[in-house]
């Protein structure tokens, strides 16, 4: 064929129905992995697709509106973004915000209004960076609105890029040029390397075998795969759609072998791989351009009719509404809640998912979206009237408001904060107790209630009557009777004996960043006085540990000979004051919820390894007690989960309820007199009644 016979156009943009199919896919994989994660392990990759979507039709379009108008309207483009995002986003927040006042713990209510916040305005990523939030450590502890994080990261976009657009527009009119291939040239080169510059900085920012969450939520590191859409944008308006090169370049198997590329990352890659962040996501973006590209040059290709199918496009055709409303149904919807599990409990976040979707697009999504019905010259670009924006402003401040009504902080009675004492128990030196008789530092309760200092992880936190909410409360009610027991709660979340660097399957973290640099707790003795000094911490010190700079592996003689060691200088700390040191063994997790990731499960398999080493250290050191909750709770290691009454005592299988504590506060309660002077660390270990 002669060149000269083929009809070169410039390409327009329309709806194309394949790139809402490609959107359902993204969609679904991202649904699917918050609901059922061992299913698609990799389905966090659907944010990269959305994101690169997202930065192609943005450019397109205002590509499309240069050529049509020689100009740009800010206003216009952010009151059509404002029109199809915020009414919906608004709605989730509230009503996230409304469940989470009902729902979760008084103790989270500081939490919650950080996200509400953060989500309302869109920095929800940059408050989880700020925060020290881990991306995988929000599964099995949800909160609902952290999912904003992807959406906060495209509206800073959506502010951000149209200024540069702008700007580009401004130097072209001094140059007399105002075709849209113009405005793409220099785009194209802005896009390139803005995305390399991303990329580069993700794989700077990301240590090997670390938690990626700073990379993975920062809109810096991110901004590549966006990028990436704007530079295929430019690429469809500079290069011609029915040229003889493009024809050759375009081969029927490149686009279809992307989408099988795509669909296989989805289900083998893990969040924790570290070539994802050294160029690995970078080379997704890549992959979702190939199949955008395919998709609307060759729009009768096999790819594109795949694609075009009815279901794939529907989903994405309420893409937003799904990806809103699914992760607060996984944080209302859990197995405490419902008494599900499995397929039960997916289903039923599917149904509540698809049932919030459907009202969120007919009452909420589709009547916002439709410009004024009054003849007006600018509703052709979507601006919003003055009365809109009016109503939109009231609507945002009112959200606002709610938000920072719902989530005021409680005062919960009888709580006690666990960074002083309880004020009736610390007497000074010679004083009498509360009833009088008088009590010192060798551990004599006779006529008052006993002196428990309780130190360990967020098990114990909850068995102490604390919340299991994020970030860490900081107040607690005692669940035991103040007549026979004074209990300080200490415990902290990720409280480990061993405070070193973690190598947590394969990955390494720094030991619990809320807690003091070393375990010393002769300050707390000697404020308290305590006659009992309880310790019971196990999950996180099942890991490989870094010790001047060398690993030592779990269950090796080295490891458990610093272990014990470690121990030993908590002994030490506590025989000074008099007061006798318990080991609290935990009951061994039960059954985790299924959407838990499967490293919970298998962490769970060294925690009798660990209580073995405890169990030996009482019994090489008589001077030590022994409280042993696993054989009361796991009798032939098969774990109760609800007592006598019913009362569920843990409801994820690892932290006690607040009716499980209630459960455990008589057993608890006699199980720690039993060992106010006993002299062996055998008795008194587990002779008391299970939780009735």
């Amino acid at each position: 064929m002669d060149p000269a016979d083929v009809t070169v156009t410039r390409p327009s943009f329309g709806h194309h129905r394949a790139l809402d199919g490609l959107r359902g896919i993204a969609v679904l994989a991202v649904v699917i992995y918050h609901f059922a994660p061992g299913l698609v392990p990799g389905g966090f990759l659907g944010v990269d697709v959305f994101f690169v979507l997202s930065g192609f039709l943005i450019t397109s379009l205002l590509l499309v509106e240069f050529g049509a108008d020689r100009s740009v309207s800010l206003r216009g483009f952010w009151s059509r973004r404002a029109r199809r995002l915020l009414p919906a986003a608004l709605c989730v927040i509230l009503v996230s915000v409304a469940l989470s006042w009902w729902l979760d713990p008084a103790s989270s209510r500081t939490a919650a209004r950080t996200q509400s916040l953060a989500s309302l305005f869109y920095v929800n990523n940059w408050s989880a960076i700020a925060s020290g939030s881990s991306y995988e450590a929000q599964f099995g502890h949800d909160t609902p609105l952290a999912h904003f994080w992807s959406l906060a990261v495209e509206e800073q976009f959506y502010l951000l890029f149209p200024l540069l657009i702008v700007a580009l527009v401004i130097v072209l009119r001094r140059r007399r040029r105002s075709d849209p291939a113009s405005l793409a040239r220099p785009l194209l080169l802005v896009a390139v390397v803005g995305a390399g510059i991303s990329a580069v900085l993700m794989a700077v920012l990301h240590t090997t075998d670390t938690d990626p969450s700073r990379v993975y939520f920062g809109s810096d590191t991110r901004a590549h795969a966006l990028l990436i859409g704007v530079a295929l944008a430019c690429l469809h308006q500079l290069i011609p759609a029915g040229s003889p090169d493009h024809r050759r370049r375009l081969h029927p198997a490149v686009g279809l072998g992307a989408l099988v590329v795509l669909v296989a990352a989805f289900v083998l890659v893990g969040f924790h791989q570290n070539w994802l962040y050294e160029g690995g996501l970078l080379g997704i973006a890549i992959l979702t351009a190939a199949i955008i590209w395919h998709v609307i040059r060759t729009p009768d290709h096999h790819l594109a009719r795949t694609l075009r199918h009815p279901l794939l496009v529907q989903l994405g055709l309420v893409s937003y509404g799904l990806y809103l409303w699914h992760w607060p149904a996984r944080a209302f919807l859990t197995t405490a809640r419902t008494g599900l599990d499995g397929l039960g409990l997916f289903l039923l976040r599917v149904a509540v998912t698809a049932g919030a979707t459907a009202l969120s697009l007919v009452l909420i999504e589709r009547p916002f979206r439709r410009p004024s019905t009054r003849p007006d010259p600018a509703d052709h670009r979507g601006v919003l009237t003055i009365g809109q924006a009016s109503i939109a402003a009231a609507a945002l401040t009112g959200v606002a408001v709610l938000c920072l009504v719902l989530t005021t902080p409680v005062h919960i009675v009888g709580a006690t904060n666990r960074s002083a004492p309880p004020p009736s128990s610390a007497p000074a030196d010679g004083a009498a107790g509360i009833d009088g008789s008088s009590s010192g530092p060798d551990g004599d309760s006779a006529g008052r209630p006993a002196r428990v200092l309780l130190i360990g992880d967020s098990v114990a936190w909850t068995l102490g009557g604390g919340e299991m909410a994020f970030p860490a409360p900081e107040t607690y009610v005692s669940p035991l009777p103040a007549d026979r027991v004074t209990l300080w709660n200490q415990a902290r979340f990720g409280l480990s004996l061993q405070r070193w660097p973690k190598r947590r399957n394969g990955v390494v973290e720094e030991d619990c960043p809320t807690c003091a640099p070393i375990n010393d707790w002769r300050s707390s003795i000697e404020q308290f006085r305590p006659d009992l000094v309880v310790f019971s911490a196990v999950l996180w010190d099942t890991y490989d540990v870094r010790i001047d700079g060398t690993w030592t592996r779990f269950g090796t003689p080295e490891f458990e000979q610093a272990y014990l060691d470690r121990l030993d200088e908590l002994r030490a700390q506590i025989i000074p004051s008099g007061a006798r040191m318990v080991i609290l063994l935990q009951p061994r997790p039960g059954r985790y919820p299924s959407d838990w990731s499967r490293e919970y499960a298998d962490d769970s398999r060294t925690f009798p390894q660990l209580e073995e080493l405890q169990r030996r250290f009482a019994t090489e050191h008589p001077d030590v007690g022994i409280i042993d909750l696993d054989a009361l709770l796991c009798p032939q290691g098969a774990c109760r989960t609800v007592d006598e009454q019913g009362r569920t005592l843990r409801s994820d299988g690892l932290h006690f309820s607040t009716e499980g504590t209630q459960a455990m506060s008589g057993p608890l309660t006699d199980l720690l007199l039993a060992q106010m002077g006993t002299g062996s660390s055998t008795e008194s270990s587990t002779g008391s009644t299970p939780p009735r």
